[in-house]
């Protein structure tokens, strides 16, 4: 007995699995037919194997839950498969299904867990979710409906000593991590992109605060300039107002001293003027007694005060002297010192430097003037550039939404017509592909004349739904690109004709047909379409040999119509449009008159939509054409803020070299004058020295102070004499009496008029100060508050600190006028510029040195991005070139084999490596499976909707057949291929597969409810019968077919045979197959064998008819447990008996 190959099934038993009690069944090592009629339970054994080797229940395809397997009344049902293992002990494999959702996996009747159970059996090359390895009945449709993609996938899993699918999936990984690698290089480029332009601008927005901030700069030093002149000014205002107020104080401090005593005079009253009278008259007395006195001293020390005086004359006569003396010194020194200046004096012309300077001073105005109108252009220029930049972008937005934007049909389309618009987003994107125009759906691509919604319902009434969706192509090459790549493979499946160019389009001249109907138009009329949709519309539906007529024709023009429509008792168009109705015209069989029917126009709600939709986008070439014209603007913009930039600097150059020139020669000047005022001041001093030098003389001095010393003797001498004679007593005497006498008659009144005065002086001088108090208090504080605000204003200028200004400011500070107006003028300059610069980026450095920062991170994530990428393509490249050998090694093999195949069924076929237009894409490569079943005709993909049934069947089968030599899979199940294929596809298909498999090796499983006669069949094939019905559930039908005595013959005929085992309740008989030569003999001796059994079956139903009473009565009193468990066990039961 041949040995069966590792992993192999080398036997089948069940335990309550669906319609089985309990079978057994020992399977070839080769091609094993599984055969019996719909229902008898085929599929069953499928789907005992496809569990028992881990498969899920939604891979078969028949229930979703593993309990719908258990038989029905039964509460557990098992599955075992016995395996070959050559060299060692046979691998049991079993699972034991329960309703309680508890199911256990054994292997070799160990209990393991299901990862362990899965894992064991892939070990051995077993994959039952392999369509390529296991396709079950319901789902061999989904073999012809597997991608090229999934094929492939399937084909590697097959093959499975190669680890392709490792390789494959590996692949697959790395491609998508290039793909995201570079989709992430390509963003951070153009993240790198946006940042270095908004780095350009970012810089332009620094300038501009540059130019802002000196603007800034010099209206703040301009209003601290004008501020500081105030201050002085009220500084001064103050000090003239202390003065004032001093002055003031004084004149009320003299009045009150004047007018204090008056005050407490006139108090005391008369009592004062009395007690002075009182005092002079006592004071007259008084004086007499002094007189004598006097005179008495006087004679004393009047020779002791003359020497005094005397030698203090002298004295001066001695500081004079000294005096001269000091002059004369001071002369030489003043002399000397103008000798010296005049040493130093150079021979500066001073007032030609004043005239230079000042010719300076002018240029410098002048190019201070156009630094600030190139400031002011330059403004104005960035000012400009940004309204430019700010309309550039608007633009390129409002561009870009009107491109991004969906027309009316394409929202209608998305909406309403999902595929439709998944279809024609294929198309755009796949534009380069095709030949040719491709139009659709067809109920989009009309357009409607008029906005009449009745002639919008005709047109959507002549096209059937079904075309409404279809597509047209003007070239016959596109329809296939568009069969095997949106509707296979995209899944797109929507209908697609062709409709070539010189396609006939009418059938009848519309014109002379209207003109025979007396129709103002016909269907075609109506419409505009591309020409191939409208030459298809007309040839299919003949939309211009279909009238339509108004409302005259509707109702009472009915009897016309009629007439027109059947002109000679013959209807000349089916169909009419007559206003708001459909007329239907024919002729009766029975007599030939002419039958009409009437019904109202539909309301078609996509045409009617349609109708009004806006198909276009709006028109972007006005705003492209504006776009153009900004960027010109915006470069002749920037050539323009370029030359100004360069009048700026030239100006600012010429006015700091002006400056310097000014400076210069000012402190030229200043040295100048500086040595001749010096020069000057010492000459007038010694011109006045000199004069007194020469003013002096010692003689003249000296007879002077004799002169006086002498005068002086005389006066004395002179003054004894009249104290001698008395005049003295007699001239006070005269003074007191006087003055006693004047008191008495004017005090009183002059003191008053006095005080009056005084006092109205004194008001007067007090309102004055009080007044002047106030406002030199109220200018004080005012002045206070302007310092404390000065004091601000330098904090407020850019670089200033604790107080004190920049060295540039202060040098812009010193270099600003000192009057008002001039400062004024200043100001509101710059304040024009500042308000002609607009809005800017306050925080534009910041943002400056932040983008630069991202961009350099940026730059560096780029390179180190590359340097990886770089590091990891050798890799790549040297696995992707293994695969790739791989993979064209193993098609090249499949493809070879798969031809053959078909050559000898007269038929084309090939199996090809299909490449993605990305060759990285490696997710995307598939085997597509070409056939060709008509002569002359190229090979065209395998397509479950372009294919019959019998086709798909064919191709499944030898596909399978051609990865037989490559795969390692030990058994293939396939469920019914042979569905839809004709007598002699069958009986090839089934010559190659018993050919391969006597080649190739391999154990195969192939389900069906027939097999053909007169097959050539070998010792590699086992056959398998299942017999089941309602008849043969006891022991007589059993009887009936005599499948024993049959069993019998076969073996007493067969020149070797295998034991026949019993299998539950039916009987099993496992024989080997005739051999090749005794091919005929065996047929005719099995052909005679059942020709007996057939006449004992006849015998046996005869004997059943006279039976039959008996058996109705027996089957009557068992009717009432029919429907219990041995009923429905008795129902469902099958019989299981293998032939050869």
């Amino acid at each position: 007995m041949e040995e069966f190959p590792r992993g192999t099934i080398t036997k089948i038993e069940l335990h309550n699995f669906m319609t089985y009690d309990h079978v057994i069944s020992w399977p070839g090592p080769k091609i094993n037919f599984i055969l019996g009629r719909n229902g008898s339970g085929k599929s069953s054994v499928v789907c005992a194997i496809a569990l028992c080797c881990g498969s899920s229940p939604s891979f078969i395809g028949r229930s979703s839950t593993l309990q719908d397997f258990i038989k029905h009344g039964q509460q557990t049902a098992s599955v075992e498969l016995t395996l070959s293992n050559p060299g060692g002990a046979p691998v049991v494999i079993r699972r034991i299904l329960r309703r309680s959702k508890s199911n256990d996996c054994f292997f070799n009747g160990k209990l393991v867990k299901m990862e362990e159970y899965l894992e064991k059996i892939k070990e051995m090359n077993i994959m039952t979710d392999n369509l390529v390895q296991f396709l079950p009945q319901e789902r061999v449709i989904d073999f012809s409906l597997m991608s090229p993609v999934q094929l492939l996938e399937n084909t590697e899993k097959t093959i499975g000593e190669l680890n392709l699918t490792k390789l494959h999936r590996e692949l697959i990984e790395k491609g998508n991590q290039w793909e995201n690698a570079g989709q992430e290089i390509e963003r951070l480029r153009r993240a790198l992109g946006e940042a270095q332009d908004k780095l350009v601008q970012l810089k332009q927005d620094v300038e501009a605060l540059d130019v802002r901030e000196d603007i800034v700069i010099q209206m703040r030093l301009a209003a601290l300039r004008k501020d500081r002149l105030e201050i002085l000014k009220q500084q001064a205002d103050l000090r003239l107002a202390k003065g004032v107020l001093e002055n003031l104080l004084a004149g009320l401090e003299v009045s009150s001293a004047i007018v204090v005593p008056f005050q407490k005079q006139m108090v005391k009253g008369k009592v004062a003027s009395n007690n002075a009278t009182r005092a002079l008259l006592e004071a007259k007395r008084e004086i007499e007694a002094e007189k004598n006195r006097f005179d008495s001293a006087f004679f004393e020390s009047e020779p002791d005060n003359l020497q005094k005086e005397n030698a203090h004359d002298l004295g001066v006569l001695k500081g004079s002297k000294k005096g001269h003396e000091d002059r004369l010194t001071k002369v030489k020194n003043f002399q000397t010192a103008i000798q010296n200046l005049e040493t130093q004096r150079t021979d500066t012309d001073v007032p030609a430097l004043k005239a230079i300077v000042l010719g300076l001073q002018q240029e410098q105005i002048q190019a201070k003037k156009q630094s600030e109108a190139a400031n002011a252009r330059k403004l104005q220029t960035l000012s400009e550039r940004r309204q430019l930049d700010d309309k550039l972008q608007s633009t390129m937005m409002e561009i870009a939404r009107i491109e991004n934007s969906e027309d009316g049909l394409t929202k209608y389309l998305k909406e309403h017509d999902n595929l439709s618009y998944r279809a024609r987003e294929w198309l755009k994107q796949n534009a380069a592909k095709l030949r040719g125009t491709v139009h659709g759906p067809i109920y989009a691509e009309i357009r409607m004349k008029t906005q009449d919604k009745r002639h919008a319902d005709i047109v959507g009434i002549n096209i059937p739904p079904a075309f409404q969706t279809m597509f047209i192509c003007e070239e016959e090459a596109d329809l296939d690109l568009i069969l095997k790549e949106m509707v296979q493979q995209a899944s797109i499946r929507i209908p697609v004709r062709s409709m070539a160019r010189g396609t006939r389009q009418s059938f009848i001249d519309p014109n002379a047909f209207k003109q025979r109907m007396e129709c103002p138009a016909v269907v075609s009329d109506l419409f505009d379409a591309p020409d191939a949709v409208k030459r298809f519309l007309n040839n299919k539906f003949r939309m211009e040999n279909i009238p339509v007529y108004d409302q005259s024709m509707d109702g009472a023009g009915f009897d016309r119509l009629k007439n027109i429509v059947a002109n000679g008792g013959q209807v000349i168009v089916p169909i009419v449009f007559a206003g708001p109705t459909i007329y239907k015209f024919r002729t009766t069989r029975m007599n030939s008159n002419i039958a009409s029917s009437s019904q109202p126009i539909t309301e078609q709600r996509a045409m009617r939509e349609l109708m009004t939709a806006n198909r276009e986008k709006p028109d972007v070439a006005p705003l492209t054409a504006a776009l153009d014209q900004l960027r010109n603007a915006l470069e002749e913009l920037k050539t323009v803020e370029q030359t100004v930039t360069e009048q700026v600097a030239a100006a600012q150059s010429k006015f700091a070299q002006v400056s310097a020139q000014i400076q210069a020669h000012k402190g030229t000047i200043a040295d100048a004058e500086k040595i001749s005022n010096r020069i000057r001041t010492n000459t007038e001093e010694l011109r006045k020295l000199e004069a007194a030098v020469q003013a002096f003389s010692i003689e003249a001095e000296q007879e002077k102070t004799a002169a006086k010393i002498r005068e002086r003797n005389l006066k004395s001498w002179k003054k004894i004499r009249l104290n001698s004679a008395g005049a003295t007593t007699r001239n006070l005497d005269k003074t007191i009496n006087l003055t006693i006498g004047y008191m008495k008659s004017h005090t009183e009144s002059r003191d008053r008029r006095l005080l009056k005065t005084n006092l109205t002086k004194m008001w007067t001088d007090w309102l004055q100060y009080r007044t002047g108090m106030v406002d030199y208090q109220r200018d004080f504080r005012r002045m206070m508050d302007n310092l404390t605000g000065h004091v601000h204003l330098i904090r407020d200028v850019p670089g200033s600190s604790n107080g004190r200004l920049s060295a540039d400011a202060l040098k812009l500070y010193l270099e600003l006028p000192a009057t008002i107006p001039q400062l004024d003028a200043i100001h509101k300059s710059k304040r024009n510029q500042l308000n002609a610069a607009g809005d800017v980026n306050e925080n534009a450095r910041k943002d400056l040195e932040k983008h630069e920062a991202a961009t350099e991170k940026l730059e560096h994530t780029i390179a180190t991005h590359n340097d990886s990428i770089a590091k990891e393509k050798e890799r790549f490249a040297k696995l992707k070139q293994k695969w790739m050998d791989t993979i064209q090694e193993l098609v090249g093999k499949i493809g070879q084999s798969f031809s053959h195949f078909y050559r000898k069924m007269s038929l084309a076929g090939d199996v090809i490596l299909q490449h993605p237009d990305n060759p990285d894409h490696f997710e995307k490569y598939g085997f597509a499976i070409k056939v060709s079943y008509r002569p002359n005709r190229p090979l065209e993909t395998l397509s479950g909707q372009v294919h019959s049934g019998g086709e798909k069947s064919v191709a499944t089968a030898l596909y399978m057949l051609a990865i037989q030599e490559l795969t390692k899979c030990p058994f293939r199940v396939v469920d019914e291929i042979n569905q839809g294929m004709d007598a002699e596809n069958e009986r090839r298909v089934f010559k190659m597969i018993v050919e391969t498999a006597g080649r190739c090796g391999g154990q195969y499983f192939i389900l069906s409810p027939k097999l053909l006669p007169d097959l050539h069949l070998t010792r590699d094939v086992a056959v398998t019968v299942i017999l089941s019905g309602t008849e043969m559930h006891s022991g007589s039908d059993l009887d009936a077919w005599q499948l024993t005595k049959i069993a019998r013959t076969l073996k007493s005929r067969s020149p070797s045979h295998a034991p026949v085992p019993s299998a539950g309740r039916g009987v099993a008989a496992a024989v080997a197959p005739p051999d090749v030569k005794e091919q005929s003999r065996s047929r005719k001796r099995t052909a005679a064998a059942l020709e007996e059994a057939d006449e004992d079956r006849v015998e046996r139903e005869a004997a059943q008819q006279q039976l039959k009473p008996q058996k109705q009565q027996q089957q009557q009193q068992q009717h009432h447990d029919h429907d219990g468990p041995e009923g429905k066990v008795r129902k469902r039961s099958k019989k299981l008996a293998t032939l050869n």
